[in-house]
């Protein structure tokens, strides 16, 4: 589950939470420009890593990786998506344990219902 919560000063924490993880393992997760659909989407943001042990992430953000300032009203509003990714390194760099629409991809009409989950653009 991915939350969002608007923060007094305009800017916004995210909140992702799984279940079924453990151990030591960290799970890299990204906010990607664009809906799930699209292949070798940028990364606009990196947030923090999902502990296996707690199944948790938490993620202050007031800016995007190129330093452009976001708020949470314009965190509503963008095109894009949360990937959670297996690993940081390696093949499983490219597996996606979890991941979802926000803003205005979450809308989007998507023919059967499934939305299928791209290759994303390495974050290095």
């Amino acid at each position: 589950m991915l939350t969002l919560k608007e923060r007094k000063a305009g800017s916004t924490t995210l909140l992702v939470e799984l279940s079924g993880t453990d151990g030591a393992v960290k799970h890299p997760v990204h906010l990607h420009l664009g809906d799930l659909s699209i292949n070798g989407s940028a990364v606009a943001a990196l947030l923090n890593s999902v502990t296996g042990s707690t199944g948790r992430s938490e993620t202050h953000i007031d800016k995007l990786t190129d330093e452009t300032s976001i708020s949470y009203t314009d965190l509503i509003k963008i095109n894009a998506c949360v990937k959670i990714h297996l690993s940081d390194t390696g093949t499983e760099r490219n597996i996606i344990l979890a991941a979802g629409n926000i803003g205005t991809a979450v809308s989007k009409t998507v023919a059967g219902g499934h939305v299928g989950v791209a290759v994303c653009k390495s974050a290095d």
